[in-house]
């Protein structure tokens, strides 16, 4: 399956999430716990476009391609290899 080799190949080293601006880290972990762009938007009283730039920024400064890596991320887990512990 194309999906799954794409994401189990390994990935360049991220930059540390100290490199994140404070309203980067805080949409990243908003996201991390499964809210949409547009319910961040509303709790952050910014526009779900603003939302969508920061989201952009974190998964360029991290080299993530997705939600699901950037959950994986967040909770500490490999991001070069999601889902390897079910292999």
């Amino acid at each position: 399956n194309k999906i799954v080799q794409h994401l189990l190949m390994p990935r360049p080293q991220s930059q540390p999430t100290s490199r994140l601006t404070g309203r980067e880290s805080e949409i990243a972990d908003l996201v991390s716990r499964g809210l949409r762009n547009k319910t961040i938007a509303q709790r952050l009283h910014v526009s779900e476009g603003t939302v969508k730039m920061h989201l952009h920024h974190v998964y360029t400064k991290l080299n993530l391609g997705s939600r699901s890596e950037l959950a994986w991320a967040a909770h500490g887990k490999d991001t070069a290899h999601p889902g390897s512990d079910l292999i």
